[in-house]
């Protein structure tokens, strides 16, 4: 099917490549479905893409593309919502908050998207006590 983009215009979609969020994405819990799709082929960014909405949009990356070292856990009842049977099948994204500068973008390491692609569901975590950022940024700087 036809879906139209905030960032690529007009795509072709297959239902098989729709992700569903039970429960939305919090602040937009009426939008259930979504889809991944490559920034473009040289860049770690995706976009998350309503199938409703085509204005909401959120840049995301792979969070263990820049923090390899980034760990949570999921609960027993996000593990049973997600249908994880194995730990493979879930990528965990962070969505990005471009700024002007992108060496200046952040990521929020605080409330990861984990998305399970073998069963297409998803879930945004808030991880409480975790110390993590909404507002990490994106590329460390050396010194």
């Amino acid at each position: 099917m036809k879906l139209a983009t905030k960032y690529h215009g007009e795509v072709e979609i297959h239902d098989n490549e729709i992700i569903t969020f039970e429960k939305g994405i919090p602040g937009f819990e009426e939008e259930k479905n979504f889809v991944i799709i490559p920034y473009d082929n040289k860049s770690p960014f995706y976009i998350l893409q309503s199938t409703k909405n085509e204005e909401l949009a959120f840049i995301t990356v792979d969070i263990f593309t820049f923090y390899s070292d980034y760990y949570y856990d999921l609960s027993k009842n996000d593990i049973e919502l997600l249908q994880v049977s194995d730990p493979a099948d879930v990528i965990t994204l962070g969505i990005v908050t471009v700024k002007e500068e992108l060496n200046n973008s952040t990521v929020n390491l605080y409330a990861p998207l984990v998305i399970n692609l073998n069963k297409k569901l998803g879930k945004q975590i808030i991880l409480l006590e975790s110390g993590f950022n909404v507002r990490t940024p994106l590329f460390v700087k050396s010194t």
